[in-house]
């Protein structure tokens, strides 16, 4: 008997909810109906594949295109967490994958080696090379955004230059050959 009384009175205690402190205001992203939808959106033009070979893993990538719909909720996610930065304000050109790779072979990981991997956009019957790619350092910030970031991860931005690209609209689908000497991945997005 007296193990209950203790035990009830442990949670009454346990329970009770402690008083706010003063001017202390505290926002949990996860729970707000923005982040919810960011989600939503994150989700569509997210596409994610482990490669095999023989029974090994080659890599595991994770890619989202930066289509107009998926820009904009990006974007708008950015001015709520980041107030001060913008994340995209040096990429002047379109469209923009985000690439999130991890292998257990060394040289895989390095998206920028040309000599290990060529990536090519294909947007209708044209083909167009990769413009720039850029290695993002900053887990911390990146990882607010693509939760499938992490210490094992290497993240790139892939930036291709097609002209009139903003102007004429999003096409019908794009791919992305993502191509080295082990494996060639092609990746599709219905960009309407």
């Amino acid at each position: 008997m007296k193990w209950f009384l203790f035990a009830t009175m442990y949670l009454l205690v346990a329970c009770q909810t402690p008083e706010l402190a003063t001017g202390v205001e505290t926002v949990v992203y996860d729970l707000e109906p923005e982040t919810r939808s960011y989600q939503d959106v994150l989700k569509k033009y997210l596409r994610s594949d482990t490669v095999f070979s023989n029974y090994e893993t080659l890599y595991v990538l994770n890619v989202t295109a930066f289509l107009p719909e998926f820009q904009q909720a990006f974007k708008k996610m950015n001015e709520e967490r980041f107030s001060e930065l913008d994340l995209l304000k040096n990429i002047k050109s379109a469209p923009l994958f985000f690439v999130s790779i991890y292998s257990p072979h060394d040289d895989l990981n390095n998206l920028s080696n040309g000599k290990i991997w060529e990536f090519v956009l294909k947007v209708g019957i044209r083909e167009f090379p990769v413009k720039v790619i850029t290695k993002l350092n900053d887990k911390d910030t990146w990882s607010s955004f693509f939760p499938f970031i992490n210490r094992w991860s290497s993240d790139y931005l892939l930036t291709f230059d097609i002209p009139d690209f903003d102007k004429s609209g999003a096409p019908d689908q794009l791919s992305l050959l993502l191509t080295n000497a082990r494996a060639k991945t092609s990746i599709s997005w219905q960009a309407r």
